[in-house]
């Protein structure tokens, strides 16, 4: 019965996750409907005379676009591809426009004869232009109500490149962002380890005046709402310079954590003061003993405190919105929102987005997840 309750447990928990996945190999046609297995739909490349398509290069980049009228020193494009840009025109020259084919839909013919195939040019008024397989370069017409796409089971990879390729030019597709993210996550981790390891350390080993009543206090510092302390926190930061730069988002990993303190200092307990005065013998100071004969039996707890300051720095997004303004400094759960408000009808990227942004918590939980459910047994033992 346990085991059931387990799994059953993991499927409710999992099951958002996995309907993020599978809409994020969707096409647009699949997204009001419940579809449970993915299709794409197949498409030929066809030169259209109607509707040409170019590959322009414009300095270092490289763009789809369509052309729009003559203009003095060239021609007016509007741009396809990338999406980010999608709709603006320019002028180019002539000489750098080159016609690529055009992804059309294949769609299958039921008429009065036999199903044929045929590549969709377009629809209006009820007819759909064809260009029949078997006949290229013969157009025909057919009403739309005859008109069905070939689809296959397979997965829309389009999602991933349309986001990524939707981000501003100086996000690199997402390279800042992660790099960002990723630098944030390291440095919170290692100010908070260094600094709740040390406080806990005294709380649980020197005997000072007044030191339960300094430990109450800190305590309580866990009961003050952070709106509380929102603003004057913000207004420091401005006197030092601080805004629009990564400092306010983990300098103040250096004052500690109360919750880590606590859960550090009730494992420095557990340790025996044999095992340091063996070590004070040996000729160790506490600085000595604290990173060579402490340290190294708490790493189980070392390891889950890394594990959630991760996860805290990584899903931030609080701290980002009030503190950064320029692209450059932008953080992945920043950008995840921006991203999601930007696009918000089209759930295909979207979620496309969001599975990016999950992978990196994933593959961390998966690689530590030995290490984290062996510090949550610790603590569940060492909770009195």
């Amino acid at each position: 019965m346990r085991r059931f309750l387990t799994v059953l447990g993991g499927l409710v928990v999992g099951f958002p996750i996995f309907w993020m996945l599978l809409t994020s190999f969707k096409e647009d046609a699949d997204m009001s409907s419940l579809v449970w297995v993915p299709q794409v739909t197949e498409t030929r490349p066809v030169f259209d005379p109607s509707r040409p398509l170019y590959r322009a290069s414009v300095g270092d980049q490289t763009m789809q676009v369509e052309a729009v009228q003559p203009a003095p020193g060239g021609i007016r494009v509007r741009i396809v591809q990338p999406i980010s840009r999608r709709g603006a025109s320019i002028v180019v020259p002539a000489s750098a426009l080159r016609e690529i084919p055009r992804d059309l839909p294949l769609v299958a013919v039921k008429g009065a004869g036999p199903v044929y195939q045929a590549v969709l040019l377009g629809a209006r008024n009820g007819q759909s232009s064809l260009l029949p397989l078997s006949a290229p370069g013969h157009r025909v017409s057919a009403p739309s109500s005859e008109v069905t796409q070939v689809r296959r089971f397979g997965f829309n990879g389009h999602n991933y490149t349309d986001a990524l390729d939707d981000l501003p030019p100086e996000a690199h597709h997402g390279a800042t962002y992660l790099l960002n993210s990723l630098l944030l996550c390291l440095l919170n981790i290692a100010a908070t380890l260094a600094s709740c390891t040390m406080v806990a350390y005294g709380f649980a080993r020197f005997r000072f005046p007044g030191r339960d009543a300094l430990f109450l206090c800190m305590l309580g510092t866990m009961m003050l709402p952070s709106a509380v302390t929102l603003l004057p926190t913000f207004m420091i930061f401005r006197s030092l310079g601080w805004i629009d730069t990564l400092l306010p988002l983990w300098a103040p990993a250096l004052t500690g954590n109360a919750f880590t303190i606590f859960l550090l200092r009730q494992f420095f307990r557990t340790i025996p003061t044999d095992v340091e005065d063996a070590a004070w013998i040996d000729g160790c100071g506490r600085w000595c003993t604290l990173t060579r004969v402490i340290v190294p039996q708490v790493k189980p707890a070392l390891m889950v405190v890394a594990i959630w300051t991760f996860a805290a720095a990584w899903n931030n997004f609080m701290g980002p919105l009030i503190y950064i303004s320029s692209p450059d400094h932008m953080t992945v759960a920043y950008a995840m929102q921006l991203f999601a408000g930007d696009r918000s009808t089209d759930p295909g990227p979207v979620m496309a987005f969001a599975t990016l942004t999950l992978i990196p918590i994933a593959v961390l939980f998966v690689a530590c997840q030995r290490t984290f459910m062996r510090g949550l047994s610790l603590q569940a033992e060492n909770k009195d």
